[in-house]
């Protein structure tokens, strides 16, 4: 599966300068949504977002990578070389592509290269080798978009999004928490009056404050265009100017939350599985008004 994948700077392939990617954290990514403006009022559930604006963060790329050179002049040939393209404080063009040329997805960024680049170099008795990670920001991200149609599946937990099943996009959560967590309870309105002891409550009934849900996802694909294309889409459910709606059916037991995707989500691929291609992501999601209505 990695030699289906080229990295290539500005038109040019890494592998000219005989550098390459061994592993990649945020190719696929739902950047963070900048602060929203919201309210929080003690005598209300939760906190409400104006959602009707919603605007990124910058974004990060991590690419580890290993450089092979046939001695150390040569080596310090083909690092400076290589690092030169992001020696500027230039944007520059990274594009990932995965696939045959005949058949392929690609992804394009617009990056920059703001932190210090530390090559651990080590020789053996063939090859000198340098390893390093590139960490590039992307300034102005894209909002990931598509659409992917799979087979639904029905396991004994489903998790939906606004009716999509996470399993259509070959998604499966490993692990869950605050779903069932009671909110912590909102600070109340206290009245501290100079003629009477202590502080009076304002007691009509306890206001809780915002849930926050945490699902840990496993994708599967058969290649690594075919997990960029599910992830993507996946990803794209959770960009929309509103609350999304996430549902859980355990068994004869249904669950639904109106939730928001504040944090960044970040694809981690790994290609030591055998005949496919898996990626692991966590999930942060957050609902405002956490108690429960009937519509």
């Amino acid at each position: 599966a990695k030699a289906d994948v080229k990295y290539l700077v500005d038109g040019t392939d890494f592998t000219a300068y005989n550098v390459y990617v061994s592993s990649s954290d945020g190719v696929v990514c739902k950047p963070a949504i900048k602060d929203l403006l919201s309210d929080e009022w003690s005598n209300t559930h939760g906190t409400v977002y104006d959602l009707s604006q919603v605007y990124y963060k910058e974004a990060t790329l991590q690419l580890r990578c290993f450089i092979e050179a046939n001695g150390y002049s040569d080596f310090i040939s083909k690092a400076t070389g290589f690092l030169a393209k992001f020696a500027d404080a230039e944007e520059h063009t990274l594009v990932v592509r995965a696939g045959t040329s005949s058949s392929y997805k690609q992804c394009s960024f617009t990056v920059l290269c703001k932190d210090s680049v530390d090559i651990d170099k080590e020789w053996n008795s063939k090859t000198f080798v340098g390893t390093f990670t590139l960490k590039l920001t992307v300034p102005h991200p894209a909002v990931p978009s598509g659409s992917w149609s799979g087979a639904s599946s029905a396991d004994e937990v489903q998790y939906s999004i606004d009716g999509s099943l996470f399993t259509s996009y070959g998604v499966y959560v490993q692990a869950s928490s605050g779903i069932t967590t009671i909110p912590q309870i909102k600070e109340p309105l206290t009245y501290n009056w100079g003629t009477a002891n202590g502080l009076d409550y304002h007691q009509d009934g306890v206001r809780y404050k915002e849930r926050t849900i945490q699902l840990k996802c496993l994708v599967e694909a058969n290649s690594f265009p075919d997990l960029l294309n599910k992830t993507m889409a996946f990803f794209a459910l959770l960009t929309k100017n509103r609350t999304l709606r996430l549902k859980i059916v355990a068994g004869g037991t249904v669950l639904v939350y109106e939730v928001i995707c504040k944090d960044e989500v970040r694809l981690v691929p790994d290609f030591s599985h055998q005949n496919k291609c898996v990626g692991t992501f966590t999930l942060r999601l957050t609902e405002p008004e956490p108690v429960k209505r009937v519509l």
